[in-house]
């Protein structure tokens, strides 16, 4: 009888082992495609960000582009699609690390939760302030919005309520640093008011010009970038008397079509475009005396 319950004891301990390295090497894949889906798409916005290329659903004066080129698109000065990215990264990580389960759904819970709660407040912003629908950023709120709801369903299961706890702590901060920066008057406006008149000077000094209309809300949305300085924009008035009016001869002899429209040397861009990417087109980084001599 010894024996035999020690026979027991030996199938039961191999069979609780044998469940552990299920557990450790188990692999969350519904997650994992979550995590690339969310990858893809966040790398697809960023490089049409940077390169400033159209994508399907997103051409210029789309309420992709508005979103996509509003000051709200960026955190700390870099595009919230590399964060986005990153974070789709981290899920993956998460869902295919070499960790155990549950230290991969508490990463998973945490990340997901600041995804999460953040996407509610970009799809707020762009519908309240805004005032369009970026139909890439919603696929991505769908998939996050996913991934938070499975990574919560787990942590509810193992009663891990600490992770849900971090991500939303992050995701208040987050939120908070983002508000205040986007929309408050800080200490630090009236050096950046200066060095944006000193780009759009710039601008106007290169030959660039900005093609737009008093009507069109992607052009009011490229002015806003600039602040106070948009005054001293490479601005041409192309329809002051609505869409139906007359347009000006200058617009009909460079055949402008979509508002707005960049012309820079003899490549023209017809969406909004970004003060770092004026910047960067302009080259006025290099000039490194320009700003300094409006100080």
């Amino acid at each position: 009888m010894s024996n035999k319950h020690k026979v027991k004891k030996l199938h039961k301990s191999a069979r609780k082992t044998a469940s552990k390295g299920i557990e450790c090497d188990s692999k969350d894949w519904w997650l994992a495609a979550i995590g690339v889906l969310g990858c893809l798409l966040s790398l697809g916005l960023l490089w049409s960000n940077l390169w400033q290329e159209s994508l399907p659903y997103c051409s210029g004066n789309s309420g992709c582009d508005l979103v996509q080129s509003s000051k709200w698109s960026h955190f700390l000065g870099i595009p919230l699609t590399l964060f986005g990215a990153m974070l789709y990264l981290g899920i993956i990580f998460a869902s295919l690390g070499l960790v155990d389960r549950k230290r991969k759904m508490h990463l998973a819970t945490i990340l997901s939760t600041i995804g999460f709660l953040v996407s509610v407040y970009l799809m707020l912003v762009a519908h309240y302030i805004v005032g369009a629908f970026c139909f890439y950023c919603f696929i991505s709120f769908l998939l996050v919005t996913i991934a938070f709801l499975k990574a919560s369903f787990f942590s509810a299961r193992e009663r891990q309520h600490q992770a849900h706890l971090v991500g939303v702590t992050f995701a208040l901060l987050v939120v908070f640093v983002m508000h205040v920066a986007n929309s408050s008057d800080t200490a630090f406006s009236s050096e950046e008011s200066l060095k944006l008149k000193a780009v759009a000077e710039h601008l106007s000094a290169r030959g660039f010009k900005f093609y737009g209309a008093s009507w069109c809300a992607a052009c009011q949305e490229q002015k806003s970038l600039f602040g106070g300085a948009a005054a001293s924009l490479p601005y041409v008035e192309c329809s002051k008397y609505g869409p139906n009016g007359p347009r000006t001869t200058e617009c009909e002899l460079m055949k402008i079509q979509n508002y707005p429209t960049w012309i820079i040397d003899s490549r023209r861009i017809e969406r909004i475009i970004t003060v770092e990417r004026l910047t960067h087109l302009s080259g006025f980084s290099e000039e490194k005396d320009e700003f300094k001599d409006q100080e």
